[in-house]
């Protein structure tokens, strides 16, 4: 196997939360397994051992050095042309490093010859080599998006598998799903098929650091899964193994795996695993491994507020980065130097940094690590003091934020339909099939009436019949498609960790309500204070916690027409009919009571918790404009973080504006204070009450 290792589902989960996450990029190991194929090895010549010997060191050499391998698996490939299986592995290992090296033609190129192999071969060798080609588009796709049309090209491909796939290349196949589902945040089923590739891996007596591979990824997808306790006693076996084999490329993933872990409870030891990691992967000559180690180095770095070793880590990273091409490391390490500059009151320099990483970000088309980047950018410019900075690279991620919501409706939209007609296909197929049963059986029954008519007549009855249940059936299966269908559409608009309404079901809401040009009512704008410093020092379980805690008290402190939507990380946005002042100020006073009244309880640990509010009621007074969703959402974020530069726990309302139209609406909103002062707006200000601040629960 031939990529990475790395955090990638880590960290994806970890933006979801939008809590401080370890920016290192690693990519996820390129893990390739099996399914629902017999576990019965092919039978097939036997191989020269030191031509199999060559075969296991180009594979972990593909693993530690992708770079290159394209001359040196060419060279070797034509030594395997009496074991087709062998082929097959190879070049999906060839595959598989040209993803890592960003090299999308190579890939291509590696599919293709895969899709010759196949069109060349018999059975089953062709439906093995369709499968490998799959299995490396699958990995780019993965990597570039969009996962669910990856998950279906590879489950396409599985089913059309025949004969005894060879447990070489099943354990690879099985492997490759689960990532694709641990990509997806299918967590459940990556753990069952990691746990699948596993045993496969091990009968068929795959090298350690393959094995040692497979184990981190499981490790990571319980982690995810919310399941600590398990993911650290699989990682401990890792590392028991790898200790055993004396492997460095196996004890830098047990060790990598195992600050991943440890940096969700405890940083020092976080550190201490990865330090450790370092040195494996320098032992083992895996420089992209190294960087990566690393940058995570300098994440953590930053999140313990020693800003000065964040600084040397990243620019220690960034150079073999440059060197090795790796665009994502380089942009990881660059955020970091500028993140650590900021903080130490080099605002300028720490800028350049930062709009290096997002260039870098732009150039290779990642929507998503921008918006991420914008996120920290404008977390650690607030925290240190640059709040005028801030708010501009917030207005940016709004902005980024709703693009990609966007584009992630339109691909589920696209996904949707390309799963329906993918049903309808196979729908169709069985309604052909039985279309088909029942004309032969008529056939049948029209030569058996020549001599036996009452038999006939009886057979044909119980044919009717058949077909009947058989159309039955087809329709019970539409039946089934459309509630499936349905509830997925359901699904797809709650947020997963709070149970509340997401973005989709606000747009949705708001169609009903009479589309988003005619907003009527209230519109709050809820950020929970210091939610960055809350996951730095208590943890992200600890941070997922206050996450369920806040939207249980919002339920709580609101009617059940009233609209809470988890807008994105620690926001929640909700909207209200009521429009008159009196019934604004009340509940907005009642929120800030609800959100501050206790700490919230995570086993011994009493976390303080408050939140900063911006609102605006709808059509405004005076202007009376009626503004789409996203300049509605505009106005009251620029009155929440207002509320935060003015010491946050609090309230501001805008509730008057003097604007003839919505673009003097938006001048007047980028500076609502002097707006205030000069009477084109009128602000109001709301302090919530006393609370137990959080900076001396986290001292």
């Amino acid at each position: 196997m031939c990529t990475a290792t790395g955090f990638a589902a880590a960290r994806a989960l970890l933006c979801r939360r939008a809590g401080p996450v370890l920016r290192a990029r690693l990519l996820a190991p390129a893990l390739f397994s099996a399914l629902v194929v017999p576990a019965v090895a092919a039978t097939a010549p036997p191989v020269d051992p030191a031509l199999l010997e060559v075969l296991q060191a180009l594979h972990y050499d593909g693993r530690v050095k992708p770079d290159g391998m394209v001359s040196r698996w060419a060279t070797f490939l034509p030594q395997l042309t009496a074991r087709p299986d062998l082929q097959i592995d190879a070049l999906i290992s060839l595959g598989l490093a040209q993803a890592v090296v960003n090299d999308a033609a190579g890939v291509e190129r590696v599919a293709d010859q895969l899709g010759a192999m196949a069109q060349a071969s018999g059975p089953p060798t062709a439906s093995w080599a369709r499968t490998a080609a799959a299995v490396v588009r699958a990995e780019l796709l993965r990597r570039q998006g969009p996962v669910g049309r990856a998950d279906r090209l590879l489950s396409d491909a599985l089913a059309g598998l025949t004969g005894d796939v060879p447990p070489t290349l099943r354990h690879r196949f099985v492997a490759m799903l689960a990532l694709l589902k641990e990509t997806a945040g299918n967590f459940e089923p990556a753990v069952r098929l990691y746990q699948e590739a596993i045993a496969l891996a091990e009968a068929s007596g795959a090298p350690v650091w393959q094995r040692a591979e497979l184990r981190s990824r499981l490790a990571l997808s319980l982690l995810l899964a919310g399941h600590v306790d398990r993911a650290r006693q699989v990682n401990d076996q890792t590392l028991a193994q790898a200790r055993a084999a004396g492997h460095d490329l196996a004890l830098f993933l047990a060790h990598v795996t195992a600050g991943v872990i440890a940096a969700e409870l405890d940083l020092s030891a976080a550190k201490a695993a990865t330090l450790a990691a370092l040195d494996y992967a320098q032992r083992a000559g895996a420089e992209r491994d190294e960087v990566r180690a690393t940058a995570n180095l300098a994440d953590m770095s930053l999140r313990r507020a020693d800003y000065r070793e964040a600084l040397a880590y990243s620019e220690r990273a960034l150079p073999v980065a440059r060197r090795l091409l790796d665009v994502d490391s380089q942009s990881v390490a660059l955020a970091n130097i500028g993140f650590a500059h900021i903080m130490l009151g080099r605002k300028d320099e720490g800028l350049r940094h930062a709009r290096a990483s997002l260039a870098l970000d732009e150039q290779t088309g990642s929507l998503a690590s921008t918006l991420l980047t914008h996120t920290e950018l404008s977390e650690y410019l607030e925290r240190a003091g640059f709040l005028a900075d801030a708010y501009v690279e917030r207005r940016e991620q709004r902005r980024l934020s709703e693009l990609l919501f966007r584009r992630d409706q339109q691909q589920a939209v696209i996904e949707l339909q390309e799963a329906f007609e993918h049903g309808q296909r196979q729908r169709s197929l069985a309604l052909l099939e039985t279309e088909g049963r029942v004309q032969q059986a008529q056939l049948v029954t029209r030569q058996l009436q020549q001599s036996l008519w009452a038999a006939g007549a009886a057979i044909g009855a119980a044919l009717l019949v058949l077909g009947t249940l058989l159309a039955r059936r087809v329709r019970a299966g539409n039946e089934q498609l459309a509630r499936a269908n349905a509830q997925l559409s359901e699904l797809s608009e709650r947020d997963a960790l709070t149970g509340l309404a997401n973005r989709r079901h606000f747009q949705a809401a708001l169609h009903s309500r009479g589309g988003s040009e005619s907003l009527q009512g209230t519109l709050m704008l809820i950020d929970i204070d210091h939610f960055k410093l809350i996951n730095d020092r208590f943890g992200h379980a600890v941070g997922d916690i206050a996450l369920v805690e806040v939207a249980r008290r919002l339920r709580l402190a609101l009617r059940d027409d009233d609209l809470i939507v988890r807008w994105g990380g620690e926001e929640f946005l909700l909207l209200v009919r009521t429009v008159r002042r009196a019934e604004v100020d009340a509940l907005v006073e009642r929120l800030l009571h609800a959100i501050a009244a206790l700490p919230v309880s995570c086993g011994a640990q009493r976390v303080p918790v408050s939140a900063s509010i911006g609102f605006a009621s709808f059509p405004l007074e005076r202007a009376l404009l009626a503004l789409p969703i996203e300049q509605a959402v505009d106005l009251v974020d620029t009155a929440m973080y207002l509320a935060k530069a003015s010491g946050r726990h609090r309230a501001y309302g805008l509730r008057r504006a003097d604007a003839v139209d919505a673009q003097a609406l938006m001048l007047l909103s980028r500076d609502l204070e002097a707006a205030a002062r000069a009477g084109q707006v009128e602000l109001t200000a709301i302090v919530g009450p006393a609370a137990e601040p959080l900076m001396q629960a986290a001292a």
